[in-house]
């Protein structure tokens, strides 16, 4: 058992996935669900930037110097790993072109005729597109190269936009400013901060919760024992849940702090009753009678748990549904560990300890007759 918990544990912590998807915040089985799920598995993903591209003056964008910078721009970040596509006002005047000269891709370029680019400026001004309130400002002073990209976690996310915004910069004619876009940005350097900031007050419950437990017993063996094996029950539930397509996020780290709280209570309880049972001194004796007397309710507690936990699975929130499969399988797992790998540890601990008592009396013995014979 205590295999089969450490290799769940070592796969889902390795396949765990650190993000948030956009699909995950919508309500499960709508039409918005499903447009969005189809356009990620035909685009390869939905995770969507915008870069902003400032002329300096009014009009800058349609002017042809801009243009080109655009097209370049957008092919350069185009050839970045994760990114599936690269839209910019610059492309649709190169497509409007291949549309113009009938030709093939080697088409698809900026005209460097002035007269032709300003019908074109016409045609798109009177068809009022939303699609061109993306790609610039009303003044035609900003345009936006927009990118889309892979599924990525928020940390790769970031650093794709930070390479973007610098391949941008590296062929932007003097004059232009490039950017990106501050709200995305920051909101995800935001989630991020906020995520370590969780995860490390998850190491420090850690850390108290096995100070509690051996300032309770003054015992390095039952605390490692409590400690380890909550662990590994809570890692297993994790394993689970990762392989049910539950990620790491602001939500549902919330579940690991929750579900190692709820294990170590019912380890405590059973503990502390094999001790009142007589503990080391009766021997196995008391984890059977500490087993008779508080398994039931050990095992009552966790399926009424297990069965409130299990209600979060009728919410529409996505982030809220994984929380509740992280805690209700951790606490199956922790059932099975408090109920069947701390008894094992402690009867296991007991065991090295009366050998090592017989090793030394053995050892004693044969010292004092050596003493006699001389």
């Amino acid at each position: 058992m205590l295999g089969v918990f450490a290799m769940l544990t070592v796969w889902g912590v390795g396949h765990l996935r650190f993000e948030l998807r956009a699909t995950e915040f919508l309500p499960r089985g709508t039409m918005l669900q499903k447009a969005v799920m189809d356009l990620e598995q035909r685009y390869g993903g939905f995770h969507v930037f915008r870069i902003a591209c400032d002329s300096g003056k009014a009009g800058g964008v349609e002017e042809l110097r801009f243009l080109e910078f655009l097209e370049q721009a957008r092919k350069r970040v185009e050839r970045l790993p994760a990114v599936s596509g690269v839209y910019s006002v610059g492309f649709v005047y190169a497509l409007m072109n291949q549309i113009w000269v009938g030709g093939g891709p080697e088409a698809i370029r900026i005209p460097n005729r002035p007269l032709l680019l300003r019908m074109f400026r016409f045609a798109l001004q009177a068809y009022h597109s939303p699609a061109m309130g993306a790609l610039q400002d009303r003044k035609g002073r900003v345009a936006y190269l927009v990118v889309r990209t892979h599924a990525l976690p928020a940390d790769s996310f970031l650093r794709l936009i930070r390479q973007a915004v610098q391949a941008v910069r590296a062929v932007a004619p003097k004059g232009i400013q490039v950017r990106g876009e501050e709200g995305l940005e920051s909101v995800l350097a935001a989630e991020r901060r906020l995520l370590r900031s969780q995860l490390i007050s998850l190491g420090l419950c850690m850390v108290v919760i096995f100070l509690v437990c051996f300032g309770l017993w003054r015992s390095i063996w039952l605390a490692v024992g409590v400690w380890g094996w909550n662990l590994l029950a809570l890692g297993a539930g994790t394993a689970v849940a990762v392989g049910l397509g539950v990620s790491l996020n602001v939500v549902t780290v919330m579940g690991w702090a929750v579900a190692l709280g709820l294990l170590v209570d019912d380890s405590i309880h059973f503990i502390e009753e094999w001790r009142r049972q007589g503990g080391e001194e009766v021997g196995s004796e008391a984890l059977v009678k500490a087993l008779e007397v508080k398994g039931r309710a050990i095992i009552a507690t966790s399926f009424v748990l297990m069965g409130g936990i299990g209600l979060l699975e009728l919410s529409i929130f996505s982030p809220l549904k994984q929380l509740g499969i992280l805690i209700l399988f951790s606490l199956g797992f922790g059932l099975v560990a408090v109920l069947g790998g701390v008894p094992w540890w402690i009867a296991r601990g007991r065991s090295g300890e009366q050998a090592g008592k017989t090793e030394k009396r053995i050892r004693n013995e044969a010292i004092g007759n050596e003493s006699t014979d001389d």
